[in-house]
């Protein structure tokens, strides 16, 4: 069923924080659709971002371990980061995916663009499946993380999230969208037949 809201109409918008290129907070007065109107609606500006699930011709998923600051705790990660400059979501991702693993991949599917806070916005994310990815390089990026790159199946990554020990919930939906296009392809990837 179809269902569609009226949206809030913004009545006056002002700029509350920059901090360019990483995000900027806009605070809008808005009114609802019942006619209230709010007047410290905060809404949150920061660049797209790609995100990369990466499955090698072994069949092995390339894994980031690293310490995230804003989590304060070492997490699993995908390769990702910040769209630059305007840059295309699908060229972000090969950028990053060779930047932080090394690798670069013979074949790209798009698994959706998504909100990443549907209240106070914040970009949108693009996630990617990169198949048949092979090492051509050595990793070069300019990441303040450190991480260390691991493989993993794709069993031992859903075992992970099963077991609660993937905390980015971006990371977790990239890996849940890539295996449910896996598992529509009936066994066409060799090496993914029966994975669920």
């Amino acid at each position: 069923m179809h269902i569609e809201f009226k949206p809030w109409e913004i009545l006056d918008r002002n700029l509350f924080l920059s901090a360019r290129p990483w995000f900027e907070v806009w605070r809008e007065r808005v009114r609802l659709p019942d006619g209230r109107v709010i007047p410290d609606y905060y809404q949150l500006v920061v660049p797209d971002a790609s995100v990369v699930v990466a499955i090698t011709p072994e069949q092995e998923l390339l894994t980031l371990r690293q310490y995230k600051h804003g989590a304060g705790a070492t997490i699993w990660g995908l390769p990702a980061g910040f769209c630059k400059n305007n840059e295309h979501p699908m060229d972000c991702a090969q950028r990053e995916l060779l930047e932080e693993t090394g690798y670069q991949a013979q074949r790209w599917v798009a698994l959706g663009t998504y909100v990443r806070d549907a209240n106070r916005g914040g970009g949108a994310v693009h996630a990617f499946l990169a198949l048949n990815a092979r090492k051509v390089a050595e990793p070069n990026s300019d990441d303040l993380e450190e991480y260390r790159m691991q493989c993993l199946t794709m069993v031992e990554l859903l075992g992970l999230i099963r077991r609660r020990q993937i905390k980015p919930l971006g990371v977790i939906a990239a890996v849940l969208l890539a295996h449910l296009y896996l598992e529509d392809q009936n066994g066409a990837i060799p090496g993914m037949e029966g994975l669920a």
